[in-house]
């Protein structure tokens, strides 16, 4: 479970300029849910989607992983609770060109101890197999189609097997048949998985895959 408890997040660029991105948010995720966060360009959803997936901390208020209070943890404790518990899709797929198919999705769990690399190595070919692009295994990033990139992506965000996904604009770069493919895919997990899903997006009618949905305006929180 995810609890936010009336998190804000300010935002000093100068001595004399404040920024309140996110002003007194209070929400709850349940496990196994399926959320839309929904705004326009700075509505502050991409400031709230690095809070909930510990990618920075709240200026004031408190941010709970599970029961525990992530947002007073120490820089080492959070990433390893980050690493262990939320896997990331973005936008860009921010695929490493050098790095093979495979090698790009195992690398997330390089930096997890106790991995056993056959085991991951399987794991990852499991899920290109099971995405339709085992062939691609040995290929680079540049060699692929956008669907393609971001079905290595999603691959990439399970391989350490994580309770959530944040899923960051996953249609934006893609056309909207590849689109709708990827967002069965991310229902397939969600369904069969019972990962709980955090979908970011300004698409309203990509928002309407999620059971529910959360509206941002200028910082606040309009709708839940």
């Amino acid at each position: 479970m995810i609890r936010l408890h009336k998190v804000s997040k300010i935002y000093r660029p100068s001595k004399d300029v404040k920024v309140t991105a996110l002003d007194n948010i209070s929400i709850e995720i349940k496990p196994n849910e399926f959320v839309a966060i929904l705004g326009k360009s700075g509505s502050g959803k991409s400031t709230l989607m690095y809070i909930l997936g510990l990618l920075e901390k709240p200026s004031i208020g408190e941010v709970y992983i599970n029961n525990k209070l992530a947002s007073q943890m120490d820089d080492r404790k959070i990433s390893s609770l980050r690493n262990e518990t939320i896997g990331f899709i973005f936008q860009q797929f921010n695929l490493i060109p050098k790095l093979s198919i495979i090698q790009n999705i195992v690398l997330p769990a390089v930096y997890r101890p106790g991995n056993q690399h056959q085991k991951v190595l399987e794991y990852g070919q499991y899920l290109l197999s099971r995405f339709g692009i085992m062939d691609k295994q040995n290929a680079f990033p540049n060699q692929l189609s956008g669907g393609q990139q971001q079905r290595v992506a999603i691959a990439r965000a399970l391989v350490n097997k994580p309770e959530i996904i944040i899923a960051d604009e996953p249609t934006g770069n893609l056309d909207t048949k590849t689109g709708v493919q990827i967002m069965d895919l991310l229902g397939e997990i969600h369904r069969q998985e019972k990962k709980t899903i955090i979908l970011v997006t300004h698409d309203q009618q990509i928002a309407r895959r999620a059971k529910r949905q959360l509206f941002l305006e200028d910082g606040c929180l309009i709708k839940q």
